[in-house]
């Protein structure tokens, strides 16, 4: 059985995650990935955080990517949720 990964904000593993995070996100790490020829830089980025994510858990990274998909199609879902109550 794969653990969960729950999300809990004050938690230091996370906290550091979210920097770390942080860092890859910006735009000076994506201009470094195209200046070493990494392309396309969006989904070189996507997967270096799925990557990261799954080594910082200690969790297999397919595993790791099926998670990050559902918490995505869940706050999609919640969204549309919300906007048809509005």
């Amino acid at each position: 059985m794969d653990t969960p990964l729950v999300i809990d904000e004050k938690d230091p593993k996370w906290v550091l995650l979210g920097k770390i995070l942080g860092i890859v996100s910006s735009r000076r790490f994506k201009q470094e990935m195209a200046e070493q020829g990494i392309e396309p830089v969006n989904m070189a980025g996507a997967m270096f955080k799925t990557a990261l994510i799954a080594m910082f858990f200690s969790i297999d990274i397919t595993y790791g990517d099926q998670r990050i998909a559902e918490e995505r199609r869940t706050e999609e879902i919640c969204k549309s949720w919300r906007n048809s109550r509005s």
